[in-house]
């Protein structure tokens, strides 16, 4: 089958991000086959002056946007996701749409390709994913470096190994790790649902997506790069306006939840308290990479950005 013959795909996202972080995110879609890129940016979009928007569609959520969408601004995170989501279901003219966040990149070869095998009754299509952190050789200072890679492991191998791994650190843990072990997912352009979640469609409480590597064998590889923490100042302030309340969240993981009063104190505290914690939850020491890759829960992504986008060794 030929390219021009493949299925095609869009993307969706909402943000507030930096211009570099949004720039590379379009760069890595645009150059991954996306034929068209939903970024629906939560703050004005002075702010990204110069941005190439090929083959995207930058929306400014204002009052504007808010008022047509849904009557109003979302009180919550996930109703905001919810609603772009939507939108981007009813408006992209792809086969499929990828549902993500600015930190998250598909890896493992080609989408289009995959896409390709998923058969006729599937709507939903999820992906696996792991989180990024900063190991050995790799420089904690400079966001996107990370090239270690954590991955979920069974709950009960990280029950027994969680206060060895670490520490006091250990109950903020799931399954190995910081951040979600939900995956992301494709949603099939025409597929009837009642709701969009950052990580599935819904139809009338009904899941909709499979898991990728159980039905399409190209997508045993393939897995989203989750880089919860960006790098420190960029985790500092999602979480500040977490905190603050500012976009608040209504469905963390308890997990999740416990993370952030103890943020929180740590952030309040100053900088040194902060990037101590900072390091506990994405740092790892030759140790705790050698127990990792013992229980199988670690693998390594290098040169995953497009020359020009900090390309780590």
């Amino acid at each position: 089958m030929t390219d021009s013959h493949l299925p095609t795909f869009s993307v969706t996202a909402m943000m507030r991000e930096s211009l570099d972080v949004v720039q590379r995110f379009l760069d890595y879609y645009r150059a991954l086959g996306a034929e068209t890129i939903f970024v629906y940016f939560d703050g004005s979009i002075d702010s990204l002056g110069g941005l190439d928007l090929t083959r995207t569609e930058l929306i400014e959520c204002d009052d504007a946007f808010w008022h047509a969408t849904s009557g109003g601004r979302p009180q919550t995170l996930d109703a905001a996701l919810w609603a772009t989501h939507a939108r981007s279901a009813r408006l992209h003219n792809s086969d499929w749409l990828f549902v993500t966040d600015a930190d998250e990149f598909l890896t493992g070869g080609s989408i289009r390709a995959m896409l390709a095998r998923v058969p006729g009754e599937i709507e939903a299509l999820r992906i696996r994913n792991v989180e990024a952190v900063w190991g050995p050789g790799d420089d904690i200072a400079r966001p996107f470096a990370s090239t270690h890679f954590r991955k979920p492991v069974p709950k009960k191998l990280f029950s027994l190994l969680a206060r060895p791994l670490y520490g006091k650190a250990a109950p903020f843990f799931h399954r190995g790790l910081v951040g979600h072990s939900e995956g992301k997912h494709f949603l099939r352009r025409g597929a009837a649902f009642t709701e969009i979640q950052s990580h599935d469609s819904f139809r009338d409480g009904r899941r909709l997506g499979r898991w990728a590597h159980d039905v399409v064998p190209e997508a045993e590889g393939m897995v989203v790069l989750h880089f919860d923490a960006v790098g420190f100042e960029r985790w500092r302030e999602k979480w500040r306006r977490r905190f603050s309340r500012e976009m608040p969240s209504d469905q963390m993981s308890p997990k999740r939840a416990a993370q952030l009063p103890r943020i929180e104190a740590a952030v309040s505290a100053g900088d040194a308290e902060a990037m101590r914690l900072f390091r506990e939850f994405y740092g790892l020491s030759p140790w705790q990479k050698t127990a990792l890759n013992l229980i199988g829960g670690l693998e390594r992504h290098r040169n995953v950005f497009p020359s020009g986008r900090d390309p780590v060794a």
